[in-house]
């Protein structure tokens, strides 16, 4: 199928995304966005400060179609070498999220960056022990996480 036949049936079955749409920047669709949504007070101040300070410095820049998992996963990165705590990072997710649904709700970019991108590997190992020490507990024994050089209990 070509291009135009796409672009056609997309706009038919009510698909489509102009590219134009998503070629505002990041920084400036934050503020139109944190001006317009409806949120609690202490949730906008929240999400304000965690764009502010821990996403536009860098991402700011770029177009909010420009913004890949690979630039989510990158942040991920940078916040945990900062020595965020899991639930910090997963704070800070959850503001860029909710931006990035808004965007794709409407139709500015086709997909949310955030939900593709896969969790930092702090994440991960936190959400691991948890998992082991809830379960563990669960069944009345100590489970440790198995692998290479671990038994698988103890």
């Amino acid at each position: 199928m070509d291009f135009a036949t796409k672009v056609e049936n997309d706009k038919r079955e009510n698909t489509y995304i102009d590219p134009s749409a998503g070629k505002v920047s990041l920084r400036r669709y934050t503020e139109d966005w944190l001006n317009g949504v409806l949120l609690s007070g202490g949730t906008c101040e929240s999400y304000e400060r965690i764009l502010r300070l821990h996403v536009l410095p860098h991402l700011g820049r770029k177009t909010i179609a420009q913004v890949a998992a690979a630039d989510v996963e990158a942040l991920y990165a940078r916040w945990a070498k900062g020595r965020a705590k899991p639930n910090t990072i997963d704070a800070r997710s959850i503001a860029l999220s909710s931006l990035f649904s808004h965007a794709v709700r409407h139709r500015r970019i086709s997909s949310n960056p955030v939900k593709e991108a896969e969790p930092s590997d702090l994440r991960r190992s936190a959400y691991r022990r948890i998992t082991w020490r809830f379960f563990g507990g669960l069944s009345g024994r100590n489970v440790a996480p198995t692998g290479p050089g671990r038994p698988a209990s103890r």
